[in-house]
């Protein structure tokens, strides 16, 4: 069965090693989601690699765990609403292809009117806003900020019956990152159908992308030959026998994952 490439929508690009290792697993879209700008610009239209797009530095508050990480941490500080125009400003002119915001920390927050500004700064500028938000109150505040798509999910608790309907009546995205959950998520209670479009169609209709995430012609020749019907067992998608990137043909990565 051919597929269309499959699209990552959520990754941390960590070297020109990446690019390949996703194009031997069918992955032809990769949305980074914190990175350094000057990492990723080397990475960026590589003829027959995974396609990547990416957020660059994300907003981060002072005092928090992300404020930690290197590289990124201490170029992601904004601490107070203020600051939210000329920190979008700065990551529109390093090419980020959408805004990224940290929301929720044991140590240390955006306070909501900080929120507020960095979304409308980014809608502003017409970029998407991403928020990183894992757990209730932080997934309350990004919805009230207005932010576009949540990736990652509550730890503490599900995501309940009155904050997915908010989600769904602002038409906002989820990408809740469960193969990285794995551990402490049941059963997603997703289709092999709703898989499939969660990692082609969806998240290129979301992002933007539309010259991917279906089999059309005179769309990207991102595609993915398998061995069986993936709506009958979805583990036929470990079974890759080609690879077709921006239409260059690849040899699969080893099929024991």
């Amino acid at each position: 069965m051919l597929l269309p490439g499959l699209i990552d929508a959520h990754v941390h690009l960590d070297g020109p090693a990446r690019l390949p290792a996703l194009t031997s697993y069918g992955v032809t879209t990769a949305l980074d989601m914190a990175s350094v700008p000057e990492q990723t610009a080397a990475l960026r239209g590589q003829a027959g690699q995974t396609d990547i797009r990416s957020a660059g530095i994300p907003a981060i508050a002072p005092g928090s765990l992300h404020s930690r990480i290197p590289g990124v941490g201490e170029r992601g500080l904004i601490a107070g609403p203020d600051e939210a125009s000329r920190f979008v400003a700065d990551r529109v002119a390093e090419r980020s292809d959408y805004i990224k915001v940290v929301v929720g920390s044991r140590f240390a927050d955006h306070d909501q009117a900080t929120l507020d500004a960095l979304v409308a700064a980014a809608h502003a500028q017409g970029k998407l806003v991403v928020a990183h938000a894992s757990s209730a109150a932080s997934v309350a505040k990004a919805q009230a900020a207005g932010a576009d798509i949540l990736t990652h999910a509550p730890l503490e608790q599900v995501l309940g019956p009155v904050a997915a309907a908010q989600a769904a009546a602002f038409g906002r995205v989820v990408v809740p990152t469960l193969t990285m959950m794995e551990a402490i998520v049941a059963n997603a209670g997703l289709s092999p159908l709703e898989v499939l479009l969660a990692a082609t169609a969806l998240p290129a209709r979301h992002f933007g992308l539309s010259d991917r995430g279906t089999i059309t012609p005179g769309k990207r020749a991102d595609l993915v030959l398998i061995d069986g019907d993936p709506l009958a067992d979805i583990r036929a998608t470990r079974s890759i026998r080609r690879i077709w990137c921006g239409g260059i043909e690849h040899e699969p990565a080893d099929s024991s994952w």
